[in-house]
């Protein structure tokens, strides 16, 4: 999967709620977008997410990062986009 665009972004659909956007991801990327965080920042819960764009290179560095604590090179984090979307459906995507 080609890694994703500003433009993307852009023109993702107005989402009402958090429920509504991962639902959205899910049925477009399905297994490659996955949950893995969620947190309370002022005041708003904020879902975390990877989005998967090489799967061979994600689950390898996910491997050794859970096996030795650390990871170097830019495999991993070349390997997926952060996906951060709020209980509201806003949605941010790091690049």
């Amino acid at each position: 999967m080609p890694r994703l665009t500003r433009k993307f972004e852009q023109e993702l659909p107005d989402f009402q709620s958090h429920t509504d956007a991962r639902k959205w991801f899910k049925k477009r990327f399905g297994d490659n977008f996955v949950l893995t965080d969620s947190q309370i920042i002022d005041g708003e819960k904020i879902y975390f997410y990877h989005l998967i764009i090489d799967r061979t290179a994600y689950e390898y560095g996910m491997k050794k990062l859970s096996e030795e604590g650390y990871v170097s090179g830019m495999d991993l984090p070349m390997s997926y986009h952060s996906v951060e979307i709020s209980e509201t459906g806003l949605v941010h995507i790091v690049y």
